[in-house]
């Protein structure tokens, strides 16, 4: 699974006052979500001002979109304000997608414009501007967030009750449409006709697991925001046997107000993401159901528009990173998971393969990769020349090493 690493420290300024800072690192996404607003809560309870460090953060989702809403507003109700630094560029685009920065939330090219920022005046009569000129345009260009254009929504609920009327009223506006569908056996025909920009789905249905499934592993139908609300009490851990992922969840007891901002935000995003996006999917699964997943991944991969001899070897591939993943980053230990996201935007394919091991030391096998001879016998790193040569180099490891990236460009990706 995705790991997020959070450390907190104090920065102490010239006046003698302080200033939180929080360095986070990895993903933030529903298995990180909870860490991060934990940590955000207990900096909360301090007086001092909080400055987000996120060169580390390689993807937020809605839910933490969010959260850093949330937590920017609560800051400012006491007179102190929430910042952002060093945001990755490409998190940066999904923040501007999902309505961040119209929210009020600044963000800065460094740490240390941050904390001038901060100590510049009182709370409340801070410029802003004076510390965006250094930003490149790409960078200050993500403080405008898109204008989303007609929209719809589908609600697959049991019943149209006080709840999805609620959910009626709020996003039913001109430039949005809105559909409910009782039973999960009319909805995919209903999601074919409506053809919505975000689907949101109560878990307790009957068929609402194939319902997900048959969304999530198809092209096109893949990449619409799915967001599934679960019953207090429910053990998502034991669904990760083998689960095909929504985009977005959220467990009873939740507040309204959460699940509204995370269907906007998705809105957004899907506005901004649809055109260039072709697929993707987040499948998890224990070393149990591995024969299951990989037929599952190999069907997905197969609708990917690749050729005959790249599907072959890029399958191959993917079950030698899958393989990695579960006798050596699990040491064979069945009850460990192995998650997997494969994506197909614009031209690329990209598979991303993560187990809940430590990682290992990738750089004294990624050094000779450019020879045309496997390594020898006995020395190791076989599986990863094999990866290297079946995508053409387009080969990357991430974090301690648990994570690698496999992609292969595709020639005829069906229309």
């Amino acid at each position: 699974m995705p790991n997020l690493n959070l450390k907190a420290e104090v920065l102490k300024t010239e006046d003698g006052t302080k200033v939180n800072l929080l360095r986070a690192v990895g993903f933030v996404d529903s298995s990180t979500f909870h860490q991060l607003d934990e940590v955000l809560e207990a900096l909360r309870d301090d007086p001092a001002e909080l400055i987000l460090h996120f060169a580390g953060v390689e993807y937020i989702n809605s839910s933490g979109i969010a959260l850093l809403i949330q937590m920017h507003h609560a800051y400012a109700n006491t007179g102190r304000e929430l910042v952002l630094a060093e945001v990755r560029p490409a998190v940066a685009r999904i923040m501007s997608m999902l309505g961040i920065y119209s929210a009020g939330i600044k963000v800065f090219k460094t740490t240390e414009d941050s904390l001038a920022y901060l100590r510049s005046a009182p709370y409340g009569k801070r410029k802003y501007a004076q510390y965006t000129q250094s930003m490149t345009r790409e960078a200050a260009a993500q403080i405008e967030p898109p204008k989303p254009k007609t929209l719809s929504v589908l609600v697959v609920a049991p019943e149209e009750n006080r709840f999805v009327q609620v959910l009626r009223h709020r996003l039913q506006k001109p430039e949005q449409r809105f559909q409910v569908v009782t039973n999960c056996r009319d909805a995919e025909g209903a999601f074919d006709s409506f053809k919505p920009d975000a689907v949101i789905l109560e878990d307790d249905m009957e068929g609402s697991e194939e319902f997900v499934r048959g969304l999530k592993l198809q092209p096109r139908k893949s990449v619409v925001p799915l967001i599934r609300l679960y019953l207090r009490g429910t053990d998502l851990n034991r669904r990760r046997e083998l689960k095909v992922w929504e985009d977005d969840h959220l467990l009873e007891p939740f507040e309204l107000q959460e699940l509204f901002a995370i269907a906007e935000s998705e809105l957004r995003r899907f506005a901004v993401e649809k055109e260039r996006l072709f697929s993707q999917t987040h499948v998890e699964f224990n070393g149990y159901r591995r024969d299951d997943a990989e037929n599952l991944i190999g069907d997905l991969l197969k609708n990917c528009g690749l050729s005959a001899e790249t599907l072959a070897s890029f399958r191959q591939a993917v079950k030698e990173a899958i393989d990695n993943a579960i006798r050596h980053g699990h040491k064979g230990e069945p009850d460990k998971t192995v998650d997997v996201v494969i994506k197909v935007e614009g031209n690329m394919l990209s598979v991303t393969i993560e187990d809940e091991g430590p990682g290992f030391n990738y750089n004294k096998y990624l050094a000779n990769l450019g020879d045309q001879a496997p390594p020898p016998k006995g020395r190791g790193g076989l599986g990863i020349y094999l990866m290297y040569k079946a995508t053409e180099g387009r080969l990357t490891f991430e974090g301690p090493g648990n994570r690698v990236r496999l992609q292969t460009p595709i020639s005829n990706k069906p229309a």
